[in-house]
């Protein structure tokens, strides 16, 4: 009771007062101390089991105190530790071996620590293969991750949630250098063979399916998973399946999820699966369901408001969208970069150039365009500049600035500042763009190319034209 409330004192105490103790009771206190976060303590509570006579630690002992190595970011207690499990003939058993490759695989010894621990295990079961391959996944050491999976589909062990789990991981990283088809189709048959499945099993293939756009896969296989009944949808089967309606515009099945949601409190308490509501409807330009879905969620955060942000934007309402972002600033909300990016998108269709260098300076302040990993904002603003008449606006070079600001580019950046130039009337600043995109080693895509087009004609000449179309292969856009 004692280690179970974290009351660790006390629990020490009464261990003292014991005449006799076995190794339940010391692996109960280690335990206890583990939980509470004490890692030293726990390594010298276990260093005075070792030293004592009788009793000798067991397997749930090596359990409890391997772990505890990891944390403590000491491999070489680990190692002491397997060459006592090994004196003590422990090496074989299970519980002790999946502790072990679990240990040296998080410490980054897969090869060949973590390897051979694994095979000196007599029984191997699904826990082995999920610690050797989450071993070899968190190490980036894909390939051997997907190997050893192959092995395990060969083996009476059936795997479960954690191996498909582990196993989408490695084709998340390693999907661009084998076909990500392949791989989900093994990792769908991996999930047709498992006598049991769970949710996480189901909710795993399925968002599997989506994030590689096998959108009628995914929906099929939430069909299959209704229809079983044996497990019923959460919040993860929602999220991931909501937007493969809107990709195949199948507004029909998201309404039916939308009413099983209704029904199911958790559900409709969950921010989450509002969030994922909302921008479902957006995606069909019903902002009326979508701002009625996001009525209806009490714990509102930031991607909320994205949301039903973004579907304003376009829309004709605009004294809604301006309504919106008043209330999100009497909440004290701080907008981020997907915020602005509506705003952009806001300004660009309804209010013009003011107002979009107005949140250029904002997004300076806020640092937003530093902390881009990509230019998606940056983009943004500078098609706005192209679009707000920036030529005529008789304004400083604003969209210079912004490009010299931005701490990542990418084609289309390049690409957008040919087009400023080119319709600024700039045709010798347009073509030294272009030459810096093929000096970087660029290929320009047809955006670039119909962006310079307007300066051939501009300074009339045919050899310039002719290095567009002829001498550089076009990407398709």
């Amino acid at each position: 009771m004692y280690a179970k409330c974290r009351r660790m004192d006390d629990c020490k105490k009464m261990f003292g007062q014991m005449n006799s103790v076995d190794p339940v009771v010391w692996n109960i206190v280690l335990t206890g101390l583990s939980h509470s976060c004490c890692a030293q303590e726990t390594m010298r509570f276990f260093k005075g089991m070792v030293f004592e006579d009788e009793p000798k630690p067991s397997s749930v002992t090596f359990a409890i105190v391997l772990p505890v190595c990891v944390r403590l970011g000491n491999p070489y207690n680990g190692k002491v530790l397997h060459s006592y499990v090994i004196k003590i003939g422990l090496e074989k058993d299970t519980l002790v071996g999946n502790a072990l490759v679990s240990m040296y695989a998080k410490c980054g010894f897969v090869l060949p620590d973590a390897c051979t621990a694994f095979d000196s295990i007599a029984g191997k079961d699904v826990v082995s293969w999920n610690a050797l391959i989450a071993g070899f996944s968190e190490n980036n050491m894909k390939a051997g991750a997907l190997r050893l999976f192959s092995m395990m589909v060969k083996e009476p062990v059936e795997p479960n949630y954690a191996t498909v789990l582990e196993y989408f991981t490695g084709l998340c990283f390693y999907g661009q250098e084998h076909c990500v088809w392949k791989w989900i189709r093994e990792a769908a048959s991996l999930f047709t063979m498992m006598g049991s499945k769970d949710l996480v099993s189901w909710n795993v293939v399925i968002a599997g399916y989506a994030s590689n756009c096998e959108w009628d896969k995914a929906l099929r296989l939430f069909r299959k998973l209704v229809h079983k009944g044996d497990v019923s949808p959460d919040s993860v089967t929602i999220v991931s399946i909501l937007p493969v309606c809107a990709q195949l515009t199948n507004l029909t099945i998201g309404k039916e999820i939308h009413c099983y949601i209704l029904r199911h409190a958790h559900l409709l308490e969950d921010t989450s699966v509002g969030n994922s509501l909302v921008s479902f409807y957006a995606r069909f330009g019903d902002t009326n369901a979508a701002y009625w879905v996001f009525s209806l969620i009490s714990k509102k955060d930031i991607i909320s408001w994205n949301a039903i942000l973004d579907s304003y934007a376009d829309s004709p309402k605009h004294s809604q969208f301006v309504n919106l972002l008043h209330h999100l600033f009497d909440e004290a909300i701080i907008p981020d970069s997907v915020t602005v990016l509506s705003i952009v998108k806001f300004c660009t269709n309804v209010l013009g150039l003011g107002k979009v260098k107005e949140v250029h300076g904002y997004s300076i302040k806020a640092g937003l365009l530093q902390d881009e990993e990509e230019p998606m904002l940056g983009n943004a603003l500078l098609d706005a500049y192209a679009k707000c008449g920036y030529v005529n606006s008789g304004s400083q070079d604003d969209a210079q600035l912004l490009f010299s600001e931005m701490s990542t580019t990418d084609l289309t950046t390049w690409s957008l500042m040919v087009r400023i130039y080119a319709e600024s009337c700039c045709p010798s600043e347009a073509i030294d763009v272009f030459r810096e995109i093929q000096a970087r080693g660029m290929r320009p895509n047809t955006v670039t190319i119909m962006s310079l087009l307007p300066v051939c004609a501009q300074i009339a000449s045919l050899h310039l034209f002719e290095e567009c179309v002829f001498c550089f292969p076009v990407r398709s856009s």
